[in-house]
């Protein structure tokens, strides 16, 4: 009887498996991973998880439309100044050809060149004095706002100007006058345009300061929260009559 005895209970023995976890010890679910006994392997494991967590995140801000990471500003080093509202038209992207009766020089290279959108203190453009070009502007521009509604002694944007041809060798748009046009096929307009600049005739020179902190971002340059300001305090005073400020008609330099 006491061989039989101590076979059932071996028997038992086997069928109930090793001893399981002390008592009040949490219980595993499954045999332990090799990466938390294999250090190399564990960074690797955790390595694999952040990769994985990364492309999950880029994949959600390319779904949601999020904002794209910002990128340099072109060179630009002259402004010119336009009325109301074709220098708006030119940054809405509904005025590609600036009509004027000279040209810039541009590089020979063909790359063209980036200028900034002034938009003149002075009265408004009319389609008394404009005619046709204030009709083309309205008919490519719908939404056009009231141009005395629009900024104006601002800096607005960027523009870049990739050709100068002669009118004669456009078709016919009315936006075309001549005698000789500027082809504009890309702009940057700022997010806040940039108030209490006067202006000058032709190409004008701008601070060797103008964009500092500014950045393009989803299309349009924007600044950091102090360049406003410094701009507002010193603009004023670098295009008061006499001051740094001048004509460079025609010159890129």
């Amino acid at each position: 009887m006491g061989g039989a005895a101590a076979a059932l209970a071996a028997t038992r023995k086997k069928r109930s498996g090793p001893p399981g976890p002390p008592a009040g010890a949490p219980a595993r679910q499954g045999p332990t991973p090799v990466s938390e006994t294999d250090p190399v392997l564990s960074k690797r494991v955790k390595l694999q998880h952040s990769q994985e967590n990364l492309l999950t995140l880029i994949s959600r801000v390319r779904d949601t439309g999020a904002t794209a990471a910002p990128s340099a500003l072109p060179r630009v080093k002259h402004a010119i100044t336009m009325l109301q509202p074709f220098a708006s038209g030119v940054l809405a992207g509904k005025k590609t050809v600036e009509n004027r009766s000279w040209s810039p020089k541009l590089p020979t290279d063909g790359a063209g060149v980036w200028l900034a959108v002034h938009a003149g203190r002075g009265p408004v453009a009319t389609a008394k004095a404009f005619g046709s070009l204030i009709e083309g502007l309205e008919r490519a521009w719908p939404a056009m706002p009231p141009p005395k509604e629009l900024p104006r002694g601002a800096i607005l944007g960027l523009m870049h100007v990739r050709d100068v041809v002669p009118v004669d060798t456009l078709t016919a748009d009315p936006q075309v006058d001549g005698p000789l046009c500027w082809l504009i096929d890309r702009v940057l307009p700022f997010e806040q345009p940039v108030h209490g600049i006067k202006g000058w005739m032709g190409l004008w020179r701008l601070p060797d300061d103008m964009m500092r902190r500014r950045y393009v971002r989803d299309g349009r340059i924007v600044c950091s929260a102090s360049s406003e300001q410094d701009a507002a305090r010193a603009w004023p005073v670098i295009y008061k009559a006499g001051g740094g400020g001048g004509s460079d008609q025609g010159r890129l330099t």
